[in-house]
């Protein structure tokens, strides 16, 4: 992978990891961000060339967020509340496929993780990664200072090895290649666990799931927030504190 390293022509310089402008490898920057006709923009040049780049202006990206957790740890809730706010909230997308997989297979209802149920999981687990590779795309145009996403695309290979589905390399790449700016996971709380019709896990498998979750996001180079246990509005306030720091 070829290594570029930029710095900016502006002041005020942060050193951030990013990404080239197709979004496919990560490179170092040193970015500041300014107004230009509304438009948040930034100015980089590349080190060791000896003309600078002046003028020349990129979007600076959304700010992308993921929220996840295993079953029943009040992840929706607080997502809900985040909408309520006024944020901008990608939804998950697990539940319309298990509603879908189920129709397709006249079953009232799936009881159990689809990547175990389902006809073809290999099928499902695609179906599902370039669902979420399109919901990380869909934001890249986007006006809105930050996006929370209702899971991201190592959820689905944390819980591929949960349940113990092997994966390619090749199946690794979007992870690697495109990239969020936090993770904040929410822990088992076993006092507000529930099963539904679409939700399908024991509260011990909630617990690995939680283990799987939180060492493959560490694997793909990721750290991750915590967030504590306590109510919708002090879950939500505790999140938007930690993004919007004062």
């Amino acid at each position: 992978m070829h290594q570029f390293e930029y710095t900016l022509v502006q002041r005020n310089l942060e050193e951030v990891d990013c990404y080239d402008l197709l979004g496919f490898y990560p490179y170092k920057l040193a970015r500041s961000a300014y107004l230009q006709g509304g438009v948040r923009l930034i100015s980089v040049q590349f080190v060791g060339n000896p003309y600078f780049c002046y003028g020349k202006n990129f979007l600076l990206n959304t700010k992308k967020i993921v929220i996840t957790g295993g079953p029943s740890t009040g992840k929706t809730s607080v997502i809900l509340e985040l909408e309520k706010r006024g944020c901008f909230c990608i939804p998950e997308l697990v539940r319309s496929l298990t509603v879908a997989e189920a129709a397709a297979k006249n079953m009232e209802s799936i009881m159990v993780n689809p990547i175990l149920s389902v006809k073809d999981p290999v099928e499902f687990n695609n179906k599902l990664l370039k669902g979420r590779i399109a919901q990380y795309r869909s934001v890249e145009k986007m006006e809105e200072k930050m996006v929370f996403f209702d899971r991201g695309i190592p959820d689905v290979h944390a819980y591929m090895t949960c349940f113990g589905q092997e994966y390619t390399d090749v199946f690794e790449h979007p992870a690697h290649n495109f990239r969020y700016d936090q993770v904040l996971l929410m822990p088992p709380w076993r006092e507000i666990y529930a099963t539904d019709a679409e939700r399908f896990e024991s509260y011990s498998t909630s617990e690995r799931i939680f283990t799987a979750l939180e060492k493959t996001y560490r694997n793909f180079g990721y750290e991750i927030t915590l967030i504590p246990k306590g109510s919708v509005m002090e879950r939500t306030d505790f999140i938007l504190d930690l993004v919007n720091p004062k």
